[in-house]
């Protein structure tokens, strides 16, 4: 099933984490927790490039608290980074393989690949919502990235609501202090709490797409 009507009775929200960082593995999942929430963390070997990334004991305790662990598409050859991650993945502590991927392109054929490689559902990086009609392998997502960008978010937030949506907000890194890069970790607090206030069902990715495949108007395409 790669496509779906999505109207909720409870809006849905997911907070990812793209070639995760410490900072991502650390503070971004502390932020979910406290709002008895979890996450999807994406990993991949092309997009990890020079970040300071989590270890085997991070991943672990990501395991243990119930957030997913995803795999990143990007680079020439996405299948084989796909296998490499798997594996990198195996042997830092990940006992199932991941269920869900996340890409930067939002053209079809990044759809198709991960359609082919078995995942039950993908995140890209058109900003909209998903409602409506909806390609669980080309799922929109809103950036996150600085304070500026916050008070969009928010704002979204309320429309997702009322139209009944599943929200997805992307980043990379969680900056706890100010000028450091990734999202402040203030404002994500604020937008987690925002969504518990609207009664937002703050899900992973493949638990929110076990949501709509479960719903009594989803339909494969």
């Amino acid at each position: 099933m790669t496509s779906a009507i999505i109207r909720l009775r409870r809006p849905m929200l997911t907070v990812t984490f793209d070639g995760f960082s410490r900072t991502a593995a650390t503070l971004g999942a502390a932020a979910l927790e406290r709002v008895e929430a979890r996450g999807t963390f994406y990993a991949g070997p092309t997009l990890d490039a020079g970040v300071d990334r989590f270890d085997g004991a991070a991943l672990t305790r990501l395991i243990d608290a119930g957030h997913e662990i995803g795999c990143m598409l990007g680079g020439e050859a996405p299948r084989d980074a796909c296998a490499r991650t798997a594996i990198e993945l195996a042997l830092m502590g990940l006992r199932q393989p991941p269920r869900t991927a996340a890409f930067g392109r939002p053209d079809a054929d990044s759809a198709h690949t991960a359609a082919a490689l078995g995942f039950e559902c993908a995140r890209a990086s058109a900003a909209r919502l998903n409602v409506g009609r909806a390609n669980l392998m080309a799922l929109g997502s809103f950036p996150f990235e600085s304070w500026a960008g916050a008070e969009p978010l928010l704002a979204t937030l309320k429309e997702a609501e009322r139209r009944g949506a599943w929200m997805i907000v992307r980043m990379r890194d969680v900056a706890q202090g100010d000028g450091a890069p990734g999202a402040p970790l203030g404002a994500l607090g604020a937008l987690l709490l925002k969504a518990r206030a609207l009664k937002f069902d703050i899900l992973p990715m493949s638990a929110a797409a076990d949501r709509v495949r479960a719903a009594p108007r989803a339909r494969a395409a």
